[in-house]
């Protein structure tokens, strides 16, 4: 019963921002860096986009409205690992990024390159390039598939563990906890594992033991053809790029926060426009006689 109240309250603060214009579409995301992307490409005086703090509360928020008969809505959630386990939401009004999440697409684009030129020491970078045999952001996605596949086994196997603190000004994980800050390299997974479990410790949560974790992390480890894309999150390999930028490729203290704030505002709509979520959003506003990008 108050769940069905949270529920119904969450979609009352969306829906009471809308008056007087009761006309304007909603689109729903997750959270309020996800509102600022998107709010770059919808037609303002069409579209309201309201964060909705995280997928759960997303969909129970859409399936409320639903509820309700309103339908001048749609969702756009991460990916987060719903393509490699085949659990894509199959609902007309819910779409997803295509990757992970949407910080990837914006990885994946010429907004990577244009950030790092203001940060990066271009010697530093390309010495750096040249050591590892391989591009700069190949190497990220390396360094994050540690805890991509970390993250993956405690989503398939409920292992407890905590990734994120309880309030967004809590304490985040430290990267250099398994990763080299003086030298860009995975330390290790027992380095990983054993600070995740530490970071879990006493988070009302209940943690498997570390031998159930590491079997689950090998198994997920063993899968074959796994598309990084899919499986790292783009929060986290900002906070590798944040890390890099203090001493290995610059030496600048550059918080994730600026590097994620500078990755939005410098992703444009023509990168935008060669989306699949792009595609499939236009494809549905023909459909539906709608225009909101």
């Amino acid at each position: 019963m108050r769940d069905q109240l949270t529920k119904h309250r969450k979609a009352n603060a969306i829906l009471q921002k809308l008056k007087p214009d009761k006309k304007k579409w909603i689109i729903l995301v997750e959270g309020k860096s996800d509102r600022i992307f998107y709010g770059k490409f919808v037609l303002q005086e069409k579209v309201q986009v309201s964060s909705c703090d995280g997928c759960k509360n997303l969909l129970e928020i859409a399936e409320v409205l639903e509820e309700r008969k309103i339908e001048n809505f749609i969702g756009i959630l991460d990916s987060d690992f719903r393509r490699l386990d085949n659990e894509e939401i199959n609902d007309p009004k819910i779409f997803h990024t295509d990757y992970h999440d949407i910080e990837i697409s914006i990885l994946e684009s010429r907004a990577l390159q244009d950030v790092l030129n203001k940060y990066i020491n271009e010697d530093r970078f390309s010495a750096y390039e040249t050591s590892i045999n391989q591009s700069f952001l190949k190497r990220v996605y390396e360094l994050s598939s540690h805890l991509g596949y970390l993250k993956w086994a405690n989503k398939i196997d409920n292992l407890g563990l905590v990734f994120k603190p309880e309030r967004p000004e809590g304490k985040r994980l430290k990267f250099n906890k398994f990763i080299d800050e003086r030298t860009l390299e995975y330390i290790s997974d027992e380095a990983l594992i054993n600070y995740m479990i530490q970071y879990s410790n006493n988070r009302d949560t209940n943690v498997s033991t570390r031998d159930e974790i590491i079997n689950s992390y090998e198994t997920r480890k063993n899968v074959e053809d796994v598309d990084q894309k899919q499986l790292c999150n783009g929060h986290d390999m900002c906070q590798i790029i944040s890390l890099s930028l203090k001493k290995v490729i610059g030496s600048n203290n550059v918080s994730v926060d600026t590097i994620e704030e500078n990755l939005i505002f410098a992703y444009d709509s023509i990168a935008f426009k060669e989306s699949n979520l792009h595609t499939e959003l236009k494809a549905w506003e023909v459909e539906n006689t709608q225009l909101f990008i």
